[in-house]
């Protein structure tokens, strides 16, 4: 183990963040983001590879592999991540391919075939690949790792090929739990995620965190689903959700939220999930708020042009959150919503959910107020009791 780097500023890569987000914390539009998702769904099964043409190939054009644990067409994080890399395939003349792996239990063999190929960059998703990512990493030092969402070089450095992006959601859950709070009619808010792991934990803590602040007598439910790629659980836990008396969902669950979505039409109540918004919206334009603003395009985008640049930055990594634009508020989202028609959009606009929401991001932004990263396994009794 190698001593433990500064990754509070990355000096290496901030020029590169701040042009490829293109100053992200100014960032209104929640559609812009999540619009290039529709543009991502082009990786369609296992093994499904996007080549250059082979004038470029020829050229020694280099080669790049996006790997991810969910299943592309998901209208959320993983298209995402793909139109990032897709920007950066067409902008530097990258030859990529991409593939699926759902198994937990094929993660490593699989990245390990992309490093076999001799591929000059393979990027691996989220926290459920970390052990399978810093295994292969260590086998083939020589190849570029670039780790979304995913906690390896953190207290230590683990391995100098990896660029590690730690994603701190629980910023934008504080707000959202706090929004929550802010607008439930029946004091009951719930939050729904695919599967356990720290960030998970952490946001769910956070939304918990956020809803007592604003009502103190708030109730909050949670489950994990068991999977990011089922629509049906999804709606039955929203159902079920409606049915104790939650009126407030926030779903982060992939394609499971889609299901959260339908159940929330159905039983009436409010929702905002990581679902691409306009896809989101025509489904149920009565309820669904806002998506989660997400920049994993961009973090796509920065491994790729780190290698395209000859500057990319191994063993260490990057905190990435709220204040740096990588978790955003959607309020051209929030905007359309209130504007609208519906009971809910009534709601909002005499609330002015706008300026709330405005108000507490600058305040979290500015450090007047901290959100902790709690990544214990969430215990709303407990945290309530703390609280008063």
């Amino acid at each position: 183990m190698k001593g433990k780097k500064v990754i509070a500023v990355l000096l290496c890569t901030a020029s590169v963040l701040l042009t490829a987000c293109g100053g992200q914390q100014d960032k209104t539009d929640s559609s812009a983001n999540e619009s290039k998702a529709s543009s991502a769904a082009s990786g369609k099964g296992s093994d499904e590879a996007v080549q250059e043409s082979p004038d470029e190939a020829a050229g020694g054009a280099q080669r790049v592999a996006l790997i991810v644990n969910q299943r592309f067409g998901d209208q959320s994080s993983v298209d995402i991540i793909a139109a990032g890399v897709d920007k950066a395939a067409e902008e530097f003349g990258l030859e990529v391919k991409k593939l699926e792996s759902t198994s937990t239990a094929s993660h490593e063999d699989d990245i390990r075939s992309l490093a076999r190929e001799g591929y000059d960059l393979i990027i691996t998703t989220f926290p459920q690949m970390s052990e399978a990512t810093l295994t292969v990493a260590k086998e083939y030092p020589d190849i570029k790792f670039a780790a979304i969402y995913q906690y390896i070089n953190g207290q230590e450095t683990e391995a100098d090929n990896v660029w590690s992006s730690e994603y701190h959601g629980e910023e934008y859950f504080y707000v959202m739990g706090a929004l929550g709070a802010y607008v439930s009619r029946t004091g009951h808010i719930g939050y729904v995620n695919a599967a356990e792991s720290p960030s998970a934990n952490a946001s769910i803590n956070a939304l918990m965190l956020g809803a007592l602040s604003v009502n103190p007598d708030i109730d909050v439910s949670f489950t994990y689903v068991g999977s990011f790629e089922d629509p049906a659980a999804g709606k039955e836990v929203a159902l079920s959700m409606a049915d104790g008396g939650v009126d407030y969902i926030v779903g982060d669950a992939a394609k499971t939220s889609i299901g959260c979505i339908e159940g929330a039409k159905e039983a009436g109540i409010a929702i905002s999930t990581d679902t691409n918004f306009d896809y989101a919206y025509e489904l149920y334009p009565d309820g669904y708020f806002a998506s989660t603003g997400l920049g994993f395009d961009e973090n796509a985008y920065m491994a790729c042009r780190m290698l395209a640049e000859d500057n990319f930055t191994g063993g260490i990594m990057s905190p990435l959150g709220l204040k740096e634009g990588i978790y955003y508020i959607g309020y051209d989202a929030l905007e359309q919503f209130s504007a609208n028609g519906s009971e809910w959009g009534k709601i909002f606009r005499d609330k002015d959910v706008i300026s709330f929401v405005r108000d507490l991001e600058a305040k979290i932004v500015s450090g007047e107020v901290t959100v902790p990263n709690d990544t214990s396994y969430p215990d709303f009794d407990s945290l309530k009791g703390k609280q008063q």
